[in-house]
């Protein structure tokens, strides 16, 4: 799948061409460097990983009724939780204590997102609200709301360049936002879209709805491939190689797809699963 060849009038169809400009230029960087990259000699093999065990187990980090962790991202040294508490909290993965709690959700905190230097936090509510958390020498303060959508949040991620975001809702649509509370398109669908996942080069973005997954080019923002899957998508993801996705529905179906010829590879059941991640070197999902 090819979305590299845009002209400026292609790209000014979707977002302001300075900013399409932009993007271009920082997925080309990253495209060029992952290609020099080689994995990791320290890689854990196979027989390695089936021997891995329980190091810590946190819990009551969420509390109250019916406590639920609802989202959850991790970034360097620190956990990022959403719950049925509405809160978010950012946790310690070394010691396993909340270091922050931040409150400002009147409903279920349903995905969370940060970005790459960890210095922002967006959260989404079952409300539709949208909350971006900046980061501040004494924790995190809440910088602005979104209240486009107008129905649940069901998936947050952010892009390469660490002030642009997208999400999607249940009302149909997605969107691509920035932290400073700026709508910068918004696209509606003819279904409930229930999760959405940035490509690391941030030039294409999937999306998952009953039966299939669109993928989009971030500049026209036009659907420029759809992949067929058998039931609700509820997870997506892009490995760092930069070919592979990982989807799963919500019956535990686990697909791999190969991005190049637009085709799943296999799929696997993983009964209870409801998301999906690849490791840092595209060996590995979890």
């Amino acid at each position: 799948m090819d979305v590299d060849e845009k002209t400026e009038e292609d790209e000014a169809k979707g977002i302001l061409a300075p900013l399409a400009k932009e993007i271009s230029s920082i997925g080309s960087s990253l495209s060029k460097n992952r290609k020099k990259r080689k994995v990791s000699e320290n890689l854990s093999t196979v027989e390695e990983i089936q021997k891995f065990a329980e190091a810590k187990n946190v819990g009551g980090i969420i509390s109250g009724k019916g406590a639920a962790i609802l989202a959850m991202e991790i970034k360097n040294d620190q956990i990022i939780v959403g719950g049925s508490d509405k809160s978010v909290k950012v946790v310690s993965v070394e010691t396993g204590e909340t270091i922050s709690v931040l409150k400002g959700h009147a409903k279920k905190v349903c995905a969370v997102s940060v970005n790459s230097d960890s210095t922002a936090i967006v959260s989404g509510s079952e409300d539709g609200k949208i909350i971006v958390w900046g980061a501040t020498e004494q924790g995190w303060e809440q910088l602005t709301t979104l209240e486009h959508h107008e129905a649940a949040v069901t998936g947050l991620s952010f892009h390469p360049h660490s002030r642009l975001f997208v999400a999607s809702s249940k009302d149909c649509s997605w969107s691509f936002c920035d932290i400073e509370g700026n709508v910068i398109s918004h696209i509606k669908t003819n279904q409930s879209v229930s999760c959405i996942s940035i490509h690391p080069d941030g030039l294409i973005l999937a999306t998952g709805v009953e039966n299939e997954i669109n993928i989009w080019d971030v500049r026209s923002m036009e659907n420029v491939a759809t992949m067929k899957e058998e039931g609700k998508v509820v997870g997506l993801n892009f490995s760092e190689n930069g070919y592979h996705m990982a989807s799963i529905t919500e019956d535990g179906t686990l697909s791999l797809w190969d991005l190049r010829n637009v085709s799943k590879i296999s799929h696997v059941s993983v009964k209870g699963a409801k998301s999906v991640a690849f490791d840092h070197s595209g060996s590995y999902l979890t």
